[in-house]
């Protein structure tokens, strides 16, 4: 046998045709194999179908070679003419029986079903029960293997083997063995408060779709179409407060967290060997290895993001990014929160002698506190005396316990989503959806909207009139409904995620001290939170990606009706992050996806460069030249610390 020393792979195997069995032919041409196929010939077989090919089942033989069948295949690496395939079939079967059952291969004999040696372990038997149960708890098939040996020197039985066991499970007609399923958090049980809660919010939310639709396909200055009693009710006080719901006029947020990552930002490292000059090469040496660093409790970049479909006053739809609410490393306090720390920090510094000039003196005795300041753009300080900044400066920036009140990421989503819909038909009807978050439904919160926001009371959407009235839910978004969040928890944190990592691994072709490479990194949480920041708003997810999200949404709506509120079966509308299914792409002609990719449009198209990187793409490509300075570009990608 000659064996190629650099990859493993076998050249050839050749045999002495005089060792020939008793029928065999000693003629220069490949003797029929059809009775007297020779031992070596079988050990071959058995060689190259159990070691290079895993003995796999016959029902993949098909799947070795574009037009040849396994049997074919090792026929062709031993040189046996086609007159013996019948014979070479015939041995691979009796060899993968015996692999099977854990016996040698005679080469010899015949090992035809039902002889051999006898199963160990057998269904329905006590030893059995024993596999039943440990396995049904959880236990790995080798911790099962240990109690099953334990039952058997109990009873002084000889110990099973790993294959043994391995084989009794998948032939067992009792037991199933699958990988285990997941799902997204949420209630299964349809008579539960929240998915009673949830069927009632989406049966809201597919009327005021719908009364959005009819409107807008009614005629110029026809206002009869804006109640519809068979459409939106007999209760026509309830329909007033169920806001026409236009898919190109809603601003949708959520929060998105991500931790920092020491090392580079890729899962996997490759190395490639280069010679002294710097040029890829067999010969030439890998550099050292780069692991990344873990740490206990990573720091995480926190923001809340935004986005939305915005239509031109021509019909031109785009899909927008709203600019991002940064808390990185600050806690989000409702208003009653934010309001006791606030007030335990203008007290802690009164007793504090050297601070604002001695003891009983605090923020509001430090020069130029009482004056008032405007123009902040933030209702929690204009209007108010500087040392109410001065505290909020001190609450925000704190070594510990940072925190930001919620009512500035209430202005965030209002003041954003009003300018990207200024000039368009939704400027003043425009609403604002956003995921349950308990600081934000707080009545504290609501009371805020209604005082500084008027015109926006009924904007922000949710359970309204009878709606879940009398529920925890009303008045509010029933929570842990991500598909909901359309163009965030669907699919646009995913492709932040990704786009991310893309753009901070081109960043590390450029060299060790490159202001482009130092700022696109993760290893800080401040750091971390401007590189997304910087994805969000120039490269992911596309405009293209938005739109098609935010639109599906009214199928996504009647879905969750049609389960009665509970959690959809369907992966697809808890994730967000899988193909739709053949009944979904039937439903939902529009959305253009294909059918063979798993996750992203963007593992099927070339992705948006931000401008930062795209001398590293080129590089990349070969087209850029050495960013290094001198030599090759490919070199100049190892040198230093890359």
């Amino acid at each position: 046998m000659e064996v190629n020393l650099k990859n493993g792979a076998i050249v050839s195997i050749t045999w002495d045709d005089k060792e020939e069995e008793e029928g065999g032919s000693s003629s220069s041409s490949p003797p029929s194999l059809s009775v007297g196929l020779s031992k070596s010939r079988k050990y071959a077989i058995q060689y190259l179908y159990v070691e290079q090919f895993g003995a796999v089942e016959e029902s993949e033989w098909g799947d070795f070679h574009p037009t040849s069948s396994l049997p074919t295949v090792i026929m062709r690496m031993l040189n046996i003419p086609d007159g013996s395939r019948k014979s070479v079939v015939k041995t691979m079967r009796d060899i993968h029986t015996a692999h099977k059952a854990g016996e040698l291969y005679d080469s010899s004999a015949d090992i035809k079903g039902g002889r051999g040696r006898k199963a160990l372990i057998e269904d329905e038997t006590p030893q059995a029960d024993v596999v039943y149960r440990s396995m049904e708890s959880g236990l790995s098939l080798g911790n099962t293997l240990i109690l099953v040996n334990q039952w058997r020197r109990l009873r002084s039985m000889g110990p099973l083997s790993y294959g043994a066991l391995q084989r009794f499970v998948r032939e067992s007609k009792v037991m199933v063995l699958e990988r285990r399923q997941t799902k997204k958090s949420g209630k299964q049980d349809k008579t539960s408060m929240w998915a009673t809660a949830r069927c009632a919010f989406c049966q809201q939310l597919d009327r005021q779709v719908n009364k959005a639709l009819r409107i807008r396909s009614a005629a110029h200055g026809t206002r009869g179409a804006d109640y519809v009693a068979d459409e939106d009710g007999d209760d026509e006080e309830q329909a007033k407060l169920e806001c026409p719901f236009y898919l190109d006029g809603v601003g949708y947020f959520d929060e998105h967290h991500r931790e920092v990552r020491f090392g580079h930002p890729s899962k996997f490292e490759v190395r490639i060997r280069r010679d002294k000059s710097g040029r890829c090469s067999a010969s030439g040496e890998l550099p050292p290895r780069k692991p990344t660093t873990t740490v206990k409790y990573p720091d995480e970049a926190r923001g809340c993001f935004g986005c939305c479909i915005r239509t031109n006053r021509i019909g031109d739809k785009e899909g927008v990014r709203l600019p991002v609410f940064n808390y990185t490393g600050q806690w989000l306090y409702g208003i009653k929160r934010w309001g006791e720390e606030f007030e335990k920090e203008r007290l802690r510094v009164i007793n504090m002698p050297g601070k604002f000039g001695g003891k009983g003196k605090g923020y509001e005795d430090a020069p130029g506190a009482l004056v008032i300041q405007t123009g902040t753009n933030n209702p929690l300080l204009d209007g108010k005396p500087m040392w109410h900044t001065a505290i909020h400066a001190v609450l925000t920036t704190r070594s510990q316990g940072k925190c930001r009140c919620v009512t500035e990421m209430i202005d965030h989503m209002i003041r954003e989503t009003a300018a990207a819909y200024k000039g368009t038909d939704r400027e003043a009807d425009f609403l604002i959806y956003h995921d349950a978050l308990s600081v934000f439904t707080e009545k504290e919160a609501q009371d805020y909207i209604k005082s500084q926001y008027p015109e926006m009371v009924g904007r922000f959407i949710a359970s309204v009139g009878t709606t879940n009235q009398g529920t925890a839910y009303h008045g509010r978004v029933p929570g842990d409904s991500p598909e909901l969040a359309r163009g965030l928890d669907s699919h646009g944190f995913a492709d932040l995620d990704y786009a991310t990592s893309y753009c901070c691994s081109l960043a590390s072709v450029y060299p060790m001290g490159d202001v482009r490479r130092q700022f696109w990194n993760q290893g800080t949480k401040e750091q971390l939170f401007l590189v997304m920041e910087q994805v969000w708003l120039h490269v992911a997810p596309t405009s293209e990606r938005i739109i098609e999200d935010l639109e599906h949404l009214p199928d996504v709506v009647k879905k969750i009706i049609a389960h009665d509120g509970a959690v959809v079966p369907d992966e697809v509308l808890r994730s967000g992050r899988r193909a739709l299914s053949e009944a979904d792409r039937k439903k939902t002609p529009t959305r253009k996806r294909n059918p063979s990719a798993r996750d992203k449009i963007s593992t099927q198209r070339a992705m948006i460069i931000h401008s930062d990187l795209q001398e590293a793409e080129r590089t990349l490509l070969g087209t850029g030249g050495d960013i290094g300075g001198d030599g090759d570009a490919g070199a100049a990608m190892d040198a230093g610390e890359n």
